[in-house]
Order: structure tokens, then sequence, then C-alpha cells
């Protein structure tokens, strides 16, 4: 009997993937653990749910492994949201469980951590200071050369992350009420970094035995932050782009680094005005947003099944069959409130080169989220015969989109 813990939310593609696996394979044990608002998602097929208020909680949820271990042991971990991740490095380390540490999960979940690290190897990563309290930013704008970018050590998403461009603009953020979001709320570590100018790029990656097994570059349209609540995206790059050599390097430079063995990884680059390329930041999980469908349409793989059954040891069923040409997609923004109507999905179809219109809400719908690089509306997947032309579609795509809302006003906006 082949035991595996998964350490999970409401993330859809871990719960399918072992439902599925549990319907059809007898001789697998699942257990999950969870927070109470998502044990109706597994109670009906998982062998045992287990709550806890926080999976973040090492100490909790080390007193948690002993009582599970008690029915048997564990062969496998699995953890795949960034909360998640660093909790089962923890448990594989601290149990002697195989598969990616402490250590590991610790630097590609921690930024201060992870940045220290590179640094030390002698990867170029932005100027950065440790930073404990908000008061503590102005002598870090100070220090670094304002502007600069102020985010959680830990989190993803962009969730609390600030481009302060000034200390007259650290002190209007610093006094208008959620000015800094939960910054000011949290007592937690956070992570000052020098803001630079550049062109932004990612790295998608699955790992086996140390291996490469798979990889895919891509270029954002435009630099995240910069494009948050705007229409943005990304474009996978050919193996013959010039840069692509050198971010690939740079990739095997920082698993070398961080001992990456197994699983997904998902780098973000930057590109300065000189050429450089310095690293934003790692995660051991798969990229957000429209990047694994993205991925999926170009090269006719699943990156949530390769990696779950790399997650278990198991043939991760990998056969690349790329597609001719260009392959990206477009993130159209959300704001909070109730839809009213927005752009005919129809007009967004009819476009040259659209592969797929996929709708994350529908008019009526009440959002209430917090603003993140993923609040979407919608996403658009497109094929084009090569990278000069995404700026063209992107310029239709933008005349075309509206969202009109009932009430604009309210809550995380």
């Amino acid at each position: 009997m082949l035991r595996i813990l998964l350490i999970n939310s409401d993330k859809p593609e871990p719960i399918q993937f072992f439902q599925k696996d549990k319907e059809t394979n007898d001789s697998i044990n699942i257990s999950v653990i969870t927070r109470s608002c998502y044990a109706p998602l597994y109670s009906h097929w998982a062998d045992h749910v287990y709550i806890v208020d926080d999976v973040t909680d090492l100490t909790v949820m080390k007193s948690l492994m002993l009582e599970i271990l008690k029915v048997g042991p564990i062969d496998h971990i699995v953890s795949t949201t960034e909360k998640s991740i660093l909790t089962g490095g923890f448990l594989r380390s601290y149990f002697g469980i195989a598969g990616p540490g402490f250590e590991t999960a610790l630097y590609m979940t921690n930024k201060l951590a992870m940045k220290t690290k590179l640094k030390m190897e002698g990867i170029p990563v932005a100027d950065f200071l440790c930073v404990s309290q908000v008061e503590d930013i102005p002598a870090a704008g100070e220090k670094l050369g304002w502007p600069i970018i102020v985010k959680p050590a830990l989190g993803s998403g962009a969730l609390n992350t600030f481009i302060i461009h000034s200390l007259d603009h650290y002190e209007d953020l610093y006094s208008t009420s959620g000015g800094l979001g939960e910054l000011k709320k949290n007592n937690s570590l956070m992570i000052a970094e020098k803001c630079i100018e550049m062109e932004e790029f990612h790295c998608d990656t699955l790992y086996a035995d140390g291996e490469i097994l798979f990889v895919s570059i891509s270029k954002y349209t435009v630099p995240l932050l910069k494009g948050m609540a705007k229409i943005q995206g990304s474009f996978i790059l050919s193996q013959n782009d010039p840069v692509y050599a050198e971010i690939l390097e740079l990739q095997k430079s920082v698993a070398q680094a961080f001992r990456i063995t197994d699983g997904p990884g998902h780098l973000e680059i930057y590109r300065t005005h000189s050429g450089e390329l310095i690293v934003g930041e790692i995660a051991m999980r798969i990229g957000g947003g429209g990047i694994s469908r993205m991925i999926e349409k170009k090269f006719n793989i699943s990156l949530w099944e390769s990696s779950l059954n790399i997650s278990v040891y198991r043939d991760p069923n990998l056969t690349v069959n790329p597609i001719e040409g260009t392959v990206g997609y477009f993130s159209l923004p959300c704001r909070n409130g109730t839809i009213k109507e927005f752009t005919p999905i129809e007009e967004w179809e009819k476009l040259a080169g659209i592969l797929e219109v996929e709708l994350l809400y529908q008019e009526g719908d009440v959002v209430d989220e917090k603003q993140s690089s993923s609040f979407d509306l919608a996403r658009l997947y497109f094929c084009l015969e090569n990278e000069n032309e995404v700026q063209h579609l992107l310029a239709l795509v933008k005349q075309t989109y509206y969202l009109h809302l009932t009430e604009d006003h309210m809550m995380n906006q």
C-alpha cells in the first residue's frame, strides 16, 4: 500500500489528480491536511482528512504528523501551494521522507534566504535589505536608493508588494488606510530591494533525479509589477532566441546552488538596459496565471500531471510535441464589485491568432479578491506566426476590452 500525504488548499489540479488516482488504484492510501473550509473537497474520496488553522505553523504540523504516522508510514508528501511548500520540506527532512528537503524549500520560498544564498554563490540579484517593520522602509530606501520594492519575505502572486518611489511616496502610503496593505498589520519578515528598469522573463522547468526533463522560457509583455491591474501576459521564446541559452545557464546555476533535484520550478529573470541578466526570484511550484495552460498549448503537455507524477516518483509521462508559431497569453484584469458587463467573448474570439478565451468570472458575479498578479477577468491564449506580432495583437485586445461594475468601491481594492 502506497501512502501519500497531500497538503493543499482548494487548488483544483492536485485534487483532480489524486481523486482520479484514488478511484482507479486500490493500492494507494491518501491523507490530506487542509483548512476546515476546504474539507468538503476531500471528505468524499480521501482516506483521512486532517484539519489545521494554518499549514505554515510548523509546531502544529509536526505534532499532527506524529499522529498520522501512528496510523502507518508515509511514503510521499505532496505540497503544491506556496504556503505548503516550506512545511512540506520541513516534514520531509524532520521525518526522513524522500523528496525536496527543508533547505531547498526554504531557499525557494523565503526571498531573503533565497537572495542571500544567490549572492553568496555569485549569482546576480538586485541589491536588497532585510526589513523587520514598515517604519524601517525609509532607511532602506535611503541606503538602496529610491525607488525600491517592498514585499513579504514569504508570499506569492505579488500580494502586498509595493513599488515605493520616494520618501514622500512612502509617507503617503503609510498615512493612508490600507496604503501598505497588510504589511503594517503583519508581524512578519519583509525584504526591500532596489527597483531597476528591465525586461522580465520566466523560465519554467521540471526536474527529476537532478536532471532537467522539461524547460520553457518566456518573456512577459511588461514587467509583472508594472503591469498590475493592467492587460499583460507572456509568450514563449524560440530556442533560437539569443537570450534563451543565457537564461537556461542561469537556471542551471540556481538549481545547483539550491540543490533542486525533483519537481517544478518557476524562475523569474530580469534583463537590464545594459543586457545583464539577474535573478528576480524562484518558486518550487508551477507558474501561476495562464502560464501552465500556455505551456500546454505550445508543447502538448500537462505540467501539473507530470509534476504530480514526479512528486510520488512515477513516470512523468512527458512527451513534448510542440506546435509551430509563437504561443502566449494575455491577462485581462478584474476589479472588485458586482460585474455588470464586459467585452462579449465573441469579440475576443474573432481576433486573428486567438486559440481560447478562458473566463474566470461571469456577469452578475460579486467579486471580492485581493489584488495580485493573477487577479484576472479572463485570459486569452494565442498562437502567432512570430513574436513580432504580439504587440499588435495586444493593442487590438486593449481596444476591445471593457469591464463595467455596478459596485466599484468595496472590499479588497
